[in-house]
């Protein structure tokens, strides 16, 4: 069949749809019958026939040097479709926690209004910026809330663009002007000194939070079950997805530009983010840095390592934040 633009979309979604679900890599030709000519050289799936979908990929969005600005935009748009899962809304809020807090707006440098809760704590001995995963917003998120709150910390939790109550959609470059906004209201409207600010993010998070750190002063940086890079998430599933990728989102990178101490969390049994890459983030992160050991799944897993990951963390906390302010 002829690939028009709205076929090329409709099968776009559909394999965007297939690798962010993990399905098998296969599409059945009853449903999707594709021919497509790249450099003269015809790829084709008969029905039944098991394909992979990075080829399938590589073979509409050409990719590399030689693709079109209308095969990169259409890349592009599909990375974020497969990268960004967010919900709006607002399920619940600390209130469910009997804590007091409020909700703010915050205006990123190029107008995004960005919706955010500042949750203080009494004598706080430090305050912990929170940039959440990939999915969902931040009422999903009251349970990690508790806990910091408990370790008698101040928490900033903030959505990006396009996710729970905040304006825009999200992309990469948009998630940095977020956490760049919500470093500057903690610095500005809460007069918090930069070494008592923890750049905290979980999975996707993390190389927001790593980038935060790495152009700002912190007093700590803290990965919670966070990937390396897009690229190396991407060369997990397949090398031909890792060539198309054009995000950065790069931990690893950010990670060198850090001078504050790192802790990092995360469990060998994470089904989504590989064990190797937590370790290649440490390994990356100066001294002095810490490394914890969770136990369960990408998303549970600090619910299950219970005081693992509790203690891990204000021992942590402990050691760098001692006195309360």
């Amino acid at each position: 069949m002829i690939i028009t633009t709205l076929n090329r979309r409709r099968l776009l979604v559909t394999l965007a749809a297939a690798l962010t679900l993990g399905v098998s890599h296969r599409v059945v030709a009853q449903q999707i019958q594709v021919v497509v000519v790249t450099n003269a050289q015809p790829w084709s799936a008969a029905e039944g026939t098991p394909v992979d979908l990075s080829a399938v990929l590589g073979a509409l969005l050409g990719g590399g040097t030689n693709a079109t600005t209308g095969q990169k935009a259409d890349l592009s748009a599909l990375e974020n479709m497969v990268l960004f899962h967010p919900m709006k809304d607002i399920s619940a809020t600390p209130e469910k926690l009997k804590l007091k807090f409020e909700d703010v707006t915050i205006t990123t440098a190029d107008g995004v209004k960005l919706n955010a809760w500042w949750v203080p704590c009494a004598n706080a001995r430090a305050t912990l910026l929170l940039s959440h995963g990939n999915a969902g917003n931040i009422g999903h998120r009251l349970e990690k809330l508790k806990i910091f709150h408990s370790f008698g910390l101040n928490v900033l939790m903030y959505d990006y663009r396009g996710f729970g109550k905040s304006e825009g959609t999200p992309n990469e470059k948009g998630l940095y002007a977020d956490v760049q906004a919500a470093y500057d209201f903690l610095a500005k409207k809460k007069a918090v000194p930069a070494n008592r600010i923890i750049s905290y993010g979980e999975s996707l998070g993390g190389s927001v939070a790593a980038y935060a750190a790495s152009t700002n002063k912190v007093g700590a940086l803290i990965l919670d079950s966070s990937f390396t890079s897009v690229k190396e998430m991407a060369a997990a599933m397949s090398p031909m997805l890792a060539n198309l990728t054009q995000a950065g989102l790069d931990t690893g990178a950010a990670l060198k530009n850090v001078n504050a101490p790192v802790l990092v969390l995360h469990s060998p049994t994470d089904e989504i983010v590989p064990y190797a890459q937590a370790k290649k983030n440490f390994n990356a992160a100066k001294e002095p840095k810490q490394f914890v050991e969770l136990k369960g799944d990408h998303n549970d897993g600090f619910l299950t390592s219970g005081e693992t990951y509790t203690k891990g963390i204000n021992k942590f906390l402990d050691t760098h934040f001692q006195q309360r302010r």
